[in-house]
């Protein structure tokens, strides 16, 4: 965005206003994910989310153009509704750490032909070379929708939500969100996944808009160097899976979480206090970044499946998403004008939040027996 001459406000404000209409999408998910099934929905939406927003980027001129990308793309929401159900619904709990871990292996696993990125920008300069990435991108993940969708079958509990709906109206389907909202709070392990959720989400965002602005604006990394680190970030994510994982994932489930607390905040620590060019300071941020990024997913998405009333997981789900954009939102902006003061500030907020993010964990295993 930098490239196009967006500058850090802006950049911020698209990031908002992605957050902002995530909000829409993600209370019509749940019903979407009934009425049409999950396997459907995540087919329809993945494509109206990536497909088409790679598209617009690739073709870019100013900032409107990423501004309805970033709407297009916020519809992302809906399929990581539905995804998780049709991956889950039908699995054994015991084995969903395990399956979200080998998910993420093969998702980080892409990461490897990062380098070739750095090369095209040699090649072609920074923007005709971003252009040609998302190209790509929407040709290969397109293809990789359609064998999903065709190699797939609905869920058991799909195909009754499916017929529970069939004589609703959409309309009805969203009506009927204040009585689960009510269920919801009422329980403790769904409201703890609310806080971890929003915690995330918040700092995910700061991180995937400033990151590489801290990097190659204060601390003068190349911009053709970039595509080097979600290389290494990576290698570094596999080595935890492979190496660290087995290790861990027979502990309570807290140790993982304030582990992965502490390695974030440790990885913020050193970004925002080292000096220029320091390669060898960057790499440690990244890896204890990554190895704190393999932790806490795959537990987050167990949390997202096991925590939840199965009856109305997708609206519950779809609620959670709801206010956690919510109350992220507004970072987007915060994050965009503490950078423009200092680049490193929005790297502080992230440090603030996985600080709350471990006493928030400690406190709930230790009241929330089903937690421990």
């Amino acid at each position: 965005m930098l490239a196009l001459g967006l500058n850090d406000r802006q950049v911020g404000l698209v990031a908002s206003i992605g957050l902002a209409v995530q909000i829409l999408t993600a209370w019509l998910a749940g019903a979407f994910t009934d009425k049409l099934g999950r396997r459907l929905t995540t087919l329809i939406f993945d494509i109206l989310a990536w497909t088409v927003p790679c598209l617009i980027w690739a073709a870019s001129q100013n900032f409107l153009w990423f501004v309805f990308a970033a709407i297009m793309n916020s519809f992302w929401r809906v399929g990581m509704n539905s995804w998780p159900l049709l991956l889950a619904e039908d699995t054994d709990p015991v084995l969903l750490v395990d399956i979200y871990s080998w998910i993420y292996i093969f998702a980080v696993s892409s990461s490897l032909v990062t380098p070739i990125t750095g090369l095209l920008v040699q090649q072609f300069t920074l923007v005709p070379a971003m252009r040609i990435v998302f190209i790509a991108s929407a040709v290969i993940m397109t293809g990789k929708f359609l064998a999903q969708y065709l190699t797939s079958r609905e869920t058991e509990h799909g195909k009754v939500r499916i017929k529970e709906t069939q004589n609703q109206n959409f309309f009805s389907l969203l009506a009927g969100y204040n009585l689960v909202f009510r269920k919801m709070i009422t329980s403790p392990e769904t409201m703890f996944t609310l806080g971890i959720v929003v915690i995330n989400t918040i700092c995910n965002m700061i991180s995937n808009t400033f990151w590489s602005i801290l990097v190659t604006q204060k601390l003068l990394l190349p911009p053709e160097w970039i595509s080097v680190f979600p290389f290494a970030r990576a290698v570094f994510i596999l080595f935890f899976f492979f190496a660290i994982l087995p290790l861990i994932e027979k502990l309570p489930f807290r140790v993982p979480m304030i582990a992965a607390y502490a390695g974030f905040f440790l990885s913020q620590l050193i970004l925002v206090s080292m000096q220029e060019l320091n390669y060898g300071l960057l790499i440690l941020s990244v890896f204890l970044e990554a190895c704190s990024y393999a932790c806490i997913n795959p537990q987050i998405d167990r949390l997202m499946i096991v925590a939840i009333e199965p009856q109305e997981r997708a609206r519950i789900i779809s609620i959670i998403w709801v206010i956690a954009i919510l109350a992220s939102t507004p970072f987007g902006w915060i994050a965009g004008e503490l950078s423009q003061m200092n680049r490193i500030l929005p790297f502080v907020l992230s440090m603030i939040l996985f600080s709350a993010g471990g006493i928030l964990v400690y406190i709930s295993t230790k009241t929330i027996p089903a937690l421990k």
